[in-house]
This record gives structure tokens, C-alpha cells and sequence, in this order.
């Protein structure tokens, strides 16, 4: 495995992942888990945070990705937890332009990016993602957009990058996924024969006005004991499964400050931006994802 590539133009075109790529999304889980905590407390007053987070640790380390789901319905059952969830998800949905923090190296990094290759925005997120990428300014810079909410399945399943691949008209070795998590990103990226680039981002703590301060330690707190979007490392078959490249940060994968790829650009400026291309039908997941 390479630490990263050394040009953006050996590949055909880029497929970016958006949450702990483009944008950090660690405060949309913390909301999204405070809001579930606060509902699964109208059926175990004596849950606290500690508690909480005990339990994510504990089910996500035994293998358990859906471990939230398990540990709501043994508390309020499955209806109970079926309403608490939507609520929940409800409460972030209503609070998302608020709740996302861009990654500004990041979106510097696609806008030089698309001087040289082509760009495709694929991710696991709700509608409101599109208001987001356009309010960073950098929608023109993708000639495809695919959010799962606008389509009959999400990542992991390969149909997500399939039709990827069809909307950019390009060959899956000619391409790299680059996105934060081994097994919504990577696998099923590898299994099409795509090369791939993990960011293996880990946020500093965040405090914020629309959390509590004691939440927001417990959730950082868990997050350095057990990690985030790695669930990869409790799962048997995904454990050894290692990507062709790996950086902390979309600004650190590739070297954009070379002579000769500042003076150059062979992508969008060249070639003239298209309009980017968005696949849905608006039937879609929901872009839930928290764990």
C-alpha cells in the first residue's frame, strides 16, 4: 500500500465520499445520538451518558454495527424504538445546514482537484446534503451527484457504485473511491475492481452550543477508546481488507502543489464544467448512518 498517489491525473476520474471527507459529520452523529439517548430515557430514567456509550463500545466490539438499533428496542421495544428513531433522525434532519462543519483544506482539495481529473460526489445522506454542497460552493465541481436518499439503496450495496460508473462513462480501474469508512467505501469499491483511498480521519473534540458539554465528552471519550467508522476492525471478514492508499485528510492524499500540476490543469477549467449530473427517483434510504 502507497501512502498516496502522486498525481491526480493518472486516474480517470475520482469518486469522493462527502461525511469525514468533504465535511465532518462527528457532530451530526453526536446530535443524532443525543436525541436517541433523550428518547430511550422516557423508558430507563437512570440511563446516563457513561452508560450509553458503555453499550456502543461493548456492541460495536463484539461486531455489532447496528448496535443502536439493538440496544433501543431492548429498552422501549420495537415499535417504541421504531418512533423514538424517527424522531430522532427528525430532530437532525431540521438542525443539518447548522450541524455540518466543512472541512475547508477539503473543499480547497476539490476545487483543485477538478482542474485535473473528473469528480463524482457519491454518499450515504439525506437531501439536505445537496443544500450543503451547494452552499460550499462546489457543486459545479462535480459532473455526478448520488445521494442515497434519492435512490432504492446505499452503500455498501455495488449498485450505488455501478451506477456511478455508468453516469461518468468510466471503467472501475480507471477510477479511485476515496471515502472514511472500510466497508461502506472501500470493499464494495474493491469487489467492482476500483482502486481505492481510505481517509482515516479522526475528529478533534468539538464543543458546541447545541449539545451539552458533558455529551459531547462522553461521545470523544468513546470515540478515542473504540474509534468511529471503523467497525471494519470487530468484523472478522473485513478486518484484513486494506486500501491501495491512506491519508488522514483529503488534502494530504494527494501533492497539488507540484510545478507541474499547477501549471498544467487538464480537467474542468480546461474542458469546461458541465452542469453535474444528479441519478434518483426521490424514492430513496433517508442517508441515515450514525453508528
Amino acid at each position: 500500500m502507497s501512502n498516496r498517489p502522486t498525481d491526480p491525473r493518472q486516474f480517470e476520474a475520482i469518486f469522493l465520499d462527502m461525511g469525514g471527507v468533504i465535511v465532518r459529520d462527528d457532530l451530526i452523529e453526536s446530535f443524532y445520538f443525543w436525541e436517541a439517548y433523550c428518547c430511550l430515557r422516557t423508558g430507563d430514567a437512570s440511563l446516563t451518558p457513561s452508560a450509553f456509550y458503555r453499550e456502543r463500545e461493548a456492541q460495536l466490539t463484539a461486531g455489532n454495527a447496528e448496535w443502536l438499533d439493538r440496544f433501543g428496542q431492548s429498552i422501549l421495544g420495537r415499535r417504541g424504538w421504531e418512533s423514538g428513531r424517527a424522531k430522532s433522525w427528525t430532530s437532525v434532519l431540521a438542525s443539518w445546514q447548522r450541524l455540518n462543519v466543512p472541512i475547508r483544506s477539503a473543499i480547497q482539495t476539490v476545487r483543485a482537484l477538478a482542474d485535473h481529473t473528473r469528480l463524482a460526489l457519491i454518499a450515504n445522506q439525506p437531501r439536505e446534503a445537496l443544500d450543503t454542497i451547494a452552499s460550499l460552493g462546489i457543486c459545479d465541481f462535480f459532473e455526478f451527484i448520488a445521494i442515497d436518499a434519492c435512490l432504492p439503496y446505499s452503500k455498501p450495496d455495488i449498485r450505488f457504485y455501478e451506477s456511478a460508473l455508468e453516469g461518468m462513462r468510466c471503467t472501475p480501474s480507471g477510477v479511485l473511491m476515496v471515502g472514511d469508512r472500510i466497508d461502506n467505501d472501500i470493499h464494495p469499491a474493491q469487489r467492482l475492481g476500483l482502486r481505492s483511498a481510505w481517509i482515516c480521519f479522526v475528529p478533534r473534540p468539538l464543543q458546541t452550543q447545541y449539545l451539552p458539554a458533558e455529551w459531547q465528552r462522553a461521545y470523544f471519550s468513546s470515540i478515542r477508546r473504540v474509534g468511529r467508522h471503523n467497525q471494519h476492525t470487530f468484523i472478522p471478514e473485513l478486518r484484513n481488507i486494506k486500501a491501495d492508499y491512506e491519508a488522514s485528510s483529503l488534502c494530504r492524499l494527494f501533492d497539488l502543489r507540484s510545478a507541474d500540476l499547477l501549471q498544467n490543469p487538464t480537467g474542468a477549467e480546461q474542458r469546461g464544467r458541465k452542469h453535474p449530473e444528479q441519478v434518483g427517483d426521490g424514492t430513496g434510504g433517508g442517508g441515515q448512518g450514525a453508528q
